[in-house]
């Protein structure tokens, strides 16, 4: 079943949490949407649903999620997969438990972002994105993505987890702040993807032979520490 749902203001935007049973909903921004001040979004739950978002050069402003038993935080919480066009987000600022993105915290499949604009500021202690937090395959086109991304696990300018991702005409500005518990943590940091799921150990092989070709150019010796 698919259904089609125009979005004039927040009321419209809450209602978009009925179509649980949906498997294509396409949505229409008709209007700039602002969050009031002290107001807290519920991210809206369509894990099973493809979402797709025609902004029509239209926004979402100031957005917050801040509830820490909130496991997949963003504008959505969960959708299947996730296709956004000529849409705005700005003064975002998600504080959640697991799983956060902008648009979306988990796309169990595929996503393609092009055309938007987001502006955000991002804190969990697992997995963050800047536009998502996880999800199969990202494709981010013809784009502006400002955010920054605080806390532990794996964090991520585009996506904190994803198998592959594709940017193109796309400037993206990402600034990473890592808490970390003891010096011996480790926090998955990367500009684009934090963790590259199936191709990370291909990721790490490539960044192994690039750092070795460097050590041999420059002559330094290698050494171990135990």
């Amino acid at each position: 079943m698919n259904k089609i749902a125009v979005v004039k203001n927040l009321e419209d935007l809450e209602k978009l949490r009925k179509y649980t049973n949906v498997d294509k909903l396409t949505i229409f921004l008709l209007n700039d949407i602002y969050f009031e001040e002290g107001y807290y979004h519920l991210p809206i739950e369509l894990k099973n649903t493809d979402v797709i978002i025609y902004g029509l050069y239209n926004g979402i402003y100031n957005l917050k999620v801040n509830n820490k038993t909130i496991n997949n935080a963003g504008l959505f919480g969960s959708v299947k997969n996730l296709y956004v066009k000529n849409l705005k987000m700005s003064n975002v600022k998600i504080t959640a438990n697991e799983i956060n993105g902008v648009i979306a915290g988990r796309v169990n499949e595929d996503v393609v972002v092009d055309g938007v604009e987001l502006d955000s500021l991002i804190t969990s202690d697992a997995v963050s994105g800047g536009v998502v937090g996880t999800c199969n395959n990202i494709a981010v086109r013809n784009s502006r993505i400002f955010t920054t991304i605080s806390g532990r696990g794996v964090l991520g300018g585009l996506a904190g987890i994803a198998d592959k991702y594709e940017m193109k005409n796309t400037f993206l500005k990402v600034s990473f702040q890592p808490r970390y518990k003891n010096k011996n943590e480790n926090i998955l940091i990367d500009r684009y993807v934090g963790y590259l799921g199936e191709r990370e150990n291909e990721r790490v092989m490539a960044l192994t032979e690039e750092v070795n070709e460097y050590l041999e150019q420059h002559n330094y010796q290698r050494k171990m520490w135990m």
